[in-house]
């Protein structure tokens, strides 16, 4: 698997025009930001307490080498001020969200951090594991603050007995599903403002028992006159592709080809409003592209079955039923030998964590096909950037 990775991370790299690593290591070094999972998440009975290792936050895919690498973690929120630590102790006063920095040196000595979380869950009982309430609320900005506040609770249809206000359940923007660290972290209550109206999608987390889960729903964000959170008839978001990751497909050995709906490409929160889509999709291979080629509903590209895993980017079109057009560019992932693990540590979340999480150089992700640009059109035309 660490072999797959490194043919992976190379393909990436290489399209995204960044120098190539060279084959191996030599003193174990770290590459440019630690690679932290999406935080951890952890229960604590009351009076109970934890001891969280350093060493817990790194996702394996630190380590390009043997590892040698030395983690230090510390507190940043809730007091914050500790001492980078191999480890550190929490009990029930540290409720939520817990930011850390989460440091890695390698044998140079060279050290690096990026940001990441701690959740912890302090409530005896909790909500049940099947989640019993709302999938869907509406909200509207406050006429004299222009925000609004959401909790967990506004989705839930009844109190959840065997803990405080918000003891077991947390909440994000997003979807925690394509999580992004810095763009979702989870807390007791969200804010929106006027440059949210709409329909946002969210993530709760819950704790049932010894259970932990999360779930996704929806808010409806309306103005201050009650305004604005529908659409007519089924019309895509100004920005599409909210959540979303790409596509893995396997090289046909007989036919030689991959072939890819464009319907495939879709995270079906893009669509803001009734169940029975009505949307149109289309798509585009950008690689193979000449002129003016126009995008279809079926993508058909030669491959071989000695073809290595590849990114492809690829335009999606989507168009609503007022005539409005509007593309995101996206990536598709072609392999021969298909394995569920490497296609969760490449095209899902694990690979958006890569570096995406740790922003601390100020560089992009270096993944061909992240979002980078969404044109609206109208009746062909385009009509604005976001």
């Amino acid at each position: 698997m660490r072999q797959l990775y490194f043919i992976l991370l190379t393909i990436v790299l290489s399209l995204a025009g960044a120098p190539l690593p060279a084959q191996g290591c030599l003193n174990d070094t770290i590459p440019p930001d630690p690679l932290a999972e999406n935080g951890i998440v952890r229960s604590l009975l009351p009076g109970e307490a934890a001891t969280i290792r350093a060493d817990e936050f790194d996702s394996g895919s630190s380590d390009n080498c043997s590892d040698t690498l030395v983690y230090r973690i510390e507190l940043v929120s809730n007091g914050g001020g500790t001492a980078p630590s191999d480890r550190i102790v929490v009990d029930e006063s540290f409720p939520g969200t817990n930011l850390i920095r989460f440091w890695v040196r390698d044998e140079a000595g060279n050290w690096n951090y990026c940001m990441t979380y701690l959740l912890l869950f302090s409530c005896e009982g909790g909500t049940t594991a099947e989640f019993d309430g709302l999938r869907e609320i509406e909200v509207s900005l406050s006429s004299s603050t222009g925000t609004v506040a959401v909790s967990p609770f506004n989705f839930l249809l009844s109190v959840p007995p065997g803990c405080g206000p918000y003891g077991d359940l947390f909440i994000a923007k997003g979807s925690y599903a394509y999580d992004q660290i810095g763009l979702l972290t989870p807390n007791t209550s969200i804010t929106y403002g006027p440059g949210e109206v709409g329909v946002q999608q969210v993530t709760i987390w819950g704790f049932g028992g010894t259970s932990l889960y999360n779930f996704q729903a929806y808010v409806t964000v309306l103005d201050e006159n009650g305004q604005g959170g529908g659409c007519t008839p089924d019309a895509v978001p100004p920005l599409m592709g909210k959540g979303f990751t790409g596509h893995a497909v396997r090289v046909n050995p007989v036919a030689g080809q991959v072939v890819v709906r464009a319907q495939d490409l879709v995270n079906f929160a893009m669509d803001n409003c009734s169940p029975a889509d009505s949307l149109q999709y289309r798509a585009v291979w950008l690689q193979y592209a000449t002129g003016q080629v126009p995008p279809f509903d079926t993508l058909v590209i030669p491959a071989t079955p000695t073809t290595d895993a590849i990114t492809q980017p690829v335009e999606l079109w989507v168009g609503d039923q007022a005539g409005n057009w509007n593309s995101y560019e996206t990536y598709v992932l072609i392999q021969n030998d298909f394995e569920e693990e490497a296609f969760l540590s490449f095209g899902g979340q694990a690979y958006f964590d890569l570096d995406a999480n740790c922003l601390e150089s100020g560089t992009d992700p270096p993944l061909a096909g992240l979002p980078v640009e969404a044109r609206l059109f109208r009746n062909g035309q385009p009509v604005g950037t976001g």
